[in-house]
């Protein structure tokens, strides 16, 4: 299933890519709504180009060896502490610890609506969240690869 699954991917995208440098639009029309960096371009969803359109050498930190606990960001006892957040949530059952192991008796169901991936998900991806505007919705603020290449939530590692 996963070799079917490559070769179709694969398949789109070179479709995909060919639309586009057929269109004639190409180059130039990678050239709107990007911010300018010295040498290289984002464009909206955070790809790396080079001025003429190809995709460069990506920046940052893409396997998330920097990648930051909940607790980084949500210091117990702070404002936005996991306790204090939970407060704002209604509907939400008191929590008293700021602790994610607190979080993950309710939230490590997969299969319910509020399962962990979903709610921090939905949460910290919303337009205008502080994630959004101050990281850039960047995955890798939280997310890191291990060294068998599966992706993990930083400090929730097994």
């Amino acid at each position: 299933m996963k070799s079917w699954v490559t070769a179709f991917l694969i398949v789109a995208l070179a479709i995909v890519g060919y639309l586009w440098y057929a269109s004639g639009t190409g180059r130039n029309q990678m050239a709107q709504d990007i911010k300018n960096t010295p040498g290289q371009v984002e464009n909206k969803v955070g790809q790396v180009t080079d001025k003429t359109g190809q995709l460069a050498e990506p920046a940052g930190d893409l396997t998330g060896k920097n990648a930051k606990t909940c607790n980084d960001c949500h210091k117990p006892g702070s404002q936005y502490s996991l306790s204090n957040e939970a407060k704002n949530i209604q509907g939400h059952p008191k929590v008293t610890s700021d602790d994610v192991a607190s979080c993950m008796k309710c939230h490590a169901n997969p299969d319910k609506s509020y399962a962990f991936q979903y709610v921090l998900h939905t949460g910290h991806l919303k337009e205008g969240s502080t994630f959004v505007t101050k990281y850039n919705g960047r995955c890798t603020t939280c997310h890191k690869m291990e060294s068998n290449g599966r992706i993990v939530v930083a400090g929730m590692e097994k």
